[in-house]
């Protein structure tokens, strides 16, 4: 997974078809519409926008809990989240 703002970087991994979270400005590119977490045009990016002018601190923590989920869904019922821990 990539996290990152609309860089090459972004691009590059869409075209690889992997997953992909943008981090939006309020005042953000035509491409990305309005209010929507996703995009018709790339359908393994998620889209985490800012809802204030210049505060990325609810962006951070939106991609910080949505993170979160992905790694506890990784995590398999019944087996340790670490190793060797009982």
């Amino acid at each position: 997974m990539v996290i990152s703002v609309g860089t090459a970087v972004a691009y590059l991994a869409k075209a690889m078809a992997t997953p992909v979270w943008t981090l939006l400005p309020f005042a953000h590119d035509w491409r990305w519409l309005l209010g929507r977490r996703d995009t018709p045009w790339y359908p393994t990016m998620r889209l985490f926008r800012q809802r204030v002018p210049g505060n990325w601190k609810g962006v951070f923590e939106a991609v910080a809990r949505d993170l979160e989920g992905v790694a506890d869904s990784r995590i398999l019922p019944g087996k340790p989240a670490i190793p060797g821990q009982q």
